[in-house]
């Protein structure tokens, strides 16, 4: 039999500076939902609004995202007895916004219709027409071409909720703004970093040491991820990416040379530029790996005069 055991990954990530702040593991979706209480309870977070995974949708997770003056943001379940209802609702609405997508990949028309529930609480379902269009056009193609596991009978039961979201928040912004900080949540740098990072999908990492250091390289990767974004993004030159900049830094070598130390070789003058601009200037040689080592750990001098 296929082994069919998971890992959970918990990752907070703080979209103002887009960096993650918490991750751990969980080798079972109870224990997932236990630890993200505890650090619900642990963390004296006010005035908050989660973004949240639509696996925390449980009674004692909202409950407690909903304290001190915080509030959620989180998918309801397709399966939901709300979800069903507004998702009728959604294919009529007459309320539309248009969605700027992040990094100047053009607008989304998106129809929506919201319901109040009770004092604070309301369920908001979306239907971004341009990806249903889209969605549903490869969908015909692949019909077209008599691609396996394609049919007519599925395209018309999943057609009308292709596109569609549907948020269930306790947060007081307009359905654009939530919509807006919803998706852009999903692309904040340190989540895809460690969400595609060894193909996680696959993971079922079950001792707890090895779950822990997994947790950490991770949680690394992200905020190196982040900062990453971040320098790239100070460039204010809107076609440069983090590959780009990953794939020029790629061209430079240190060579062990016949005086025994290692000189930086194959730097182009233009990629060195680049990545000075972005607060990196490369060592032009080094003794051996434990110079290098101790030039990395050395704190730089301060130009602030002593008091």
């Amino acid at each position: 039999m296929p082994d069919t055991r998971q890992t959970y990954l918990i990752i907070a990530t703080d979209t103002a500076s887009r960096r993650p702040v918490f991750l751990e593991s969980a080798e079972a979706l109870e224990i997932m939902e236990e630890r993200t209480g505890y650090f619900l309870e642990d963390k004296t977070l006010q005035d908050t609004t989660f973004l949240a995974d639509p696996l925390l949708y449980t009674p004692d997770l909202l409950a407690a995202m909903s304290r001190n003056g915080n509030k959620y943001v989180i998918p309801l379940p397709r399966d939901t007895e709300a979800c069903q209802r507004i998702h009728q609702h959604v294919l009529d609405a007459s309320h539309d916004f248009l969605y700027r997508k992040p990094n100047g990949e053009g607008l989304d028309i998106i129809s929506y219709y919201e319901e109040q529930i009770g004092d604070s609480k309301r369920v908001i379902a979306y239907k971004n027409l341009d990806e249903n269009n889209e969605a549903c056009k490869q969908y015909l193609l692949a019909l077209a071409w008599r691609e396996e596991g394609y049919t007519r009978a599925e395209f018309d039961a999943q057609k009308e909720w292709w596109g569609c979201s549907f948020l269930e928040t306790t947060d007081p912004g307009t359905a654009a703004e939530l919509y807006a900080a919803y998706r852009e949540s999903r692309t904040t740098p340190g989540f895809p970093a460690i969400r595609n990072l060894a193909d996680l999908a696959d993971s079922s990492v079950q001792d707890y040491y090895e779950q822990h250091g997994l947790a950490v390289v991770l949680l690394v990767s992200g905020i190196l991820a982040a900062r990453l974004q971040d320098k790239v993004r100070s460039l204010g030159e809107p076609d440069r990416t983090v590959a780009d900049v990953l794939a020029k830094s790629g061209h430079l070598r240190m060579s062990l040379e016949a005086d025994g130390a290692w000189h930086l070789r194959n730097a182009r003058p233009q990629d060195v530029d680049l990545l000075a601009k972005m607060g990196f200037s490369p060592l032009k040689s080094v003794r051996s790996g434990t110079d290098l080592l101790t030039k990395a750990l050395t704190p730089r001098k301060s130009k602030t005069a002593p008091r």
